[in-house]
């Protein structure tokens, strides 16, 4: 029993600690700084969009005012099935450089996607979501990369949109300061394991269509790096969202995207193997397999710290379990102690999802409830 407590003790520490320490050393290790070649291929940015009438004006105006050479970047949204005219919105801009696609019935961010990097002729393809604002020179900074033909993915940096503070904000903020900096590390070894939705680029033939029901930037991503390409992150190329308030959208957001990337995995399981690809196998282990997984060994060593309760050292690791999680549920906790229940949060979702995966349950369709309040 005291050896089971120790090995998943273990793992938990090596998941939430050791590994994100160690990949953040190797962000931090001194390079010869990255020339820059001023490369501007011909960049179509591809958004899916899926009743976004209240945002996709501004995301139009947003990008098409990105510091780039005009005559080569166009702007083109797909509309996943869109009820609330959001296609109205578009074809007010539509033209040479902003491209409207309708796709009826929905089929999926996934499909939308696809259909988008088929018809779309350009040397990079940038993906980004259609409430996430990007910082003038982010395509510019991404785009930059692919004068190395070594290169086949660049991802961006996330940020917040409007500094809030609110709710979940401060969280959610220092959230996405630890996976930049676990990204970070990743990119210096060429292996970003997965960009975020808000701002990547990809090499068009290194695209691959996407099955349903998978997160694009995780999958596409992963492909790249399976076709023995580099995968790096640009801290220059900046996305702003705005950050969650209340519990209730971010769980569900979690637990879809956990669903959502386990299923990505089993695209490209093959990268799991460590006979083939060990060090992409090593990372995802450790950021992603591990991650999902480490709600049921917060579970499992709470439940086996049960039964070792007559030692002093093992009641004393129960009591300290026990009242994190009540920091977690107390409503609401004090400022410094709202971390425990954004870190509960995060793993009660997580365990949702895996059991959503086992049951069946289909993530394909995303409307999501926008962060209300977090911006003034």
């Amino acid at each position: 029993m005291e050896a089971a407590f120790a090995i998943i003790a273990g793992l938990v520490v090596y998941v939430f600690a050791v590994f994100p320490v160690l990949l953040m050393a190797v962000g931090r290790i001194p390079a010869r700084p990255r020339r820059r070649h001023g490369f501007t291929p011909a960049v179509a940015v591809l958004v899916a969009a899926r009743n976004e009438r209240e945002c996709i004006g501004e995301k139009i105006r947003n990008t098409l005012a990105a510091a780039y050479p005009p005559e080569k970047l166009t702007l083109w949204i797909g509309s996943d099935g869109s009820s609330d005219g959001t296609d109205a919105v578009v074809e007010q801009s539509a033209g040479p450089r902003v491209r409207l696609v309708c796709f009826p019935g929905g089929p999926g961010k996934a499909a939308v996607i696809n259909g988008l990097a088929e018809q779309a002729e350009a040397d990079v393809l940038v993906m980004s979501d259609a409430d996430v604002l990007i910082d003038p020179h982010a395509i510019a900074a991404l785009a930059d990369h692919f004068a190395d033909p070594r290169v086949g993915a660049v991802c961006a940096r996330r940020s917040d949109r409007c500094g809030g503070t609110q709710g979940l904000a401060r969280q959610a903020r220092l959230y996405n300061a630890y996976e930049g900096a676990i990204k970070r590390g990743e990119g210096r070894l060429g292996r970003v394991l997965g960009g975020n939705g808000s701002l990547y680029a990809v090499r068009p033939a290194l695209f691959r269509p996407l099955p349903a029901d998978v997160p694009d930037d995780f999958v596409g991503i992963l492909r790249v790096i399976e076709q023995g390409y580099a995968v790096r992150y640009e801290d220059a190329a900046v996305s702003r969202e705005e950050l969650p308030v209340s519990a209730g959208p971010e769980f569900v957001r979690r637990r879809r995207t956990v669903a959502r990337g386990i299923r990505g995995l089993r695209a490209v399981r093959v990268l799991l193997n460590p006979l083939r690809y060990p060090l992409t196998a090593f990372l995802l282990l450790s950021h992603k397999v591990l991650r999902w997984a480490a709600g049921f060994l917060l579970l499992a060593l709470l439940v086996l710290n049960l039964f070792l309760l007559t030692r002093p050292l093992f009641a004393a690791l129960f009591a300290a379990q026990v009242g994190f999680y009540a920091l977690a549920v107390i409503a609401p906790p004090p400022r410094p102690l709202r971390v425990a229940r954004y870190f509960a949060l995060l793993n009660l979702a997580a365990m949702a999802g895996v059991l959503d995966v086992v049951r069946g349950r289909d993530w394909r369709q995303w409307d999501v409830a926008r962060p209300q309040g977090a911006c003034p």
